[in-house]
């Protein structure tokens, strides 16, 4: 933990300089932060897969570019218990861009993995 934080501290004096940029100094604190916490470091809420269809699906179609795709389906990854256990499955594209889809699955499915895990169905 000393070790980190005299890292930490280094990267922020060359910054000053322009040594370092701002985002290489962001990533150090947030790494030092989750290293601190322990591997699970972020708390998930739980959801089940019709849940997280409907969370997709509005939050793609608020992507620019995406008003007219749906998300169809959620899919679970398998062999993981907790936190990133599901994916976005299948998205029908409408009259947007393949691009634009691609694009705002991409940044949904980050967005919504860091928030929410799939609940099993025991």
């Amino acid at each position: 933990m000393e070790f980190q934080q005299r890292t930490a501290a280094a990267a922020v004096d060359k910054t000053s300089t322009g040594g370092v940029s701002r985002l290489m100094v962001l990533a150090a604190a947030t790494t030092m932060g989750a290293e601190s916490k322990g591997p699970n470091a972020m708390e998930t809420i739980g959801k089940t897969a019709g849940q997280l269809t409907e969370f997709a699906r509005e939050s793609l179609r608020e992507q620019p570019g995406c008003q007219t795709s749906t998300v169809t389906s959620i899919d679970r990854i398998p062999m993981t218990q907790d936190g990133q256990n599901w994916c976005i499955g299948n998205v029908l594209h409408g009259s947007s861009f393949i691009r634009d889809i691609e694009r705002g699955t991409i940044i949904v499915n980050y967005q919504l993995n860091r928030q929410f895990h799939l609940l099993t169905d025991d």
